[in-house]
């Protein structure tokens, strides 16, 4: 079974990571970040929302996609969390998400398209404790959002 991950996102300093996955293959056959230069949030998650959804559309059928797992935002009551929440980082992020699932659900059933909780999959992880263990894993060296759009990968074939 063929399918992607995400990671979610549109800051200035990083965007939406994919990974797609084949059944028989550990490392993903395709990584690739979505990115815009724009300066307001609403620009950047426009532009990246509208490139993803062309991306999606030109290449479902090219990979036999068959399922889609989008990491799902969570609210975590820690120093980290409430400063993401009270400078609107965790809002942008919710606001993302939902024009992505949208966007996957207008080109796949509902049914092969998911969530993916990231208190499931990563748990206390750090990011740098993720890329170890991708690394170790893949024997290949992701960085950043990609990182975590390949862990989610390995994750969900029982391999981090």
């Amino acid at each position: 079974m063929n399918f992607l991950t995400i990671d979610p996102g549109c800051r200035k300093d990083g965007g939406l990571a994919i990974a797609l996955f084949e059944d028989k293959q550990i490392n993903p056959i395709l990584t690739m970040a979505f990115v815009s230069s724009q300066s307001s949030f609403k620009q950047r998650q426009t532009e990246i929302c509208r490139v993803f959804s062309y991306w999606l559309n030109d290449n479902k059928s090219i990979y036999f996609l068959q399922k889609v797992y989008i990491e799902k935002p969570q609210f975590f009551d820690s120093a980290k969390g409430l400063t993401a929440a009270r400078s609107n980082s965790l809002f942008k992020l919710i606001f993302t998400y939902g024009r992505l699932f949208q966007i996957i659900e207008s080109q796949f059933e509902p049914k092969n398209t998911h969530n993916l909780e990231i208190n499931k999959w990563k748990g206390q992880l750090s990011k740098s404790q993720v890329e170890k263990r991708v690394k170790s894993a893949c024997q290949k060296e992701y960085k950043g959002d990609i990182c975590d759009a390949v862990g989610m990968g390995l994750f969900l074939k029982g391999l981090l």
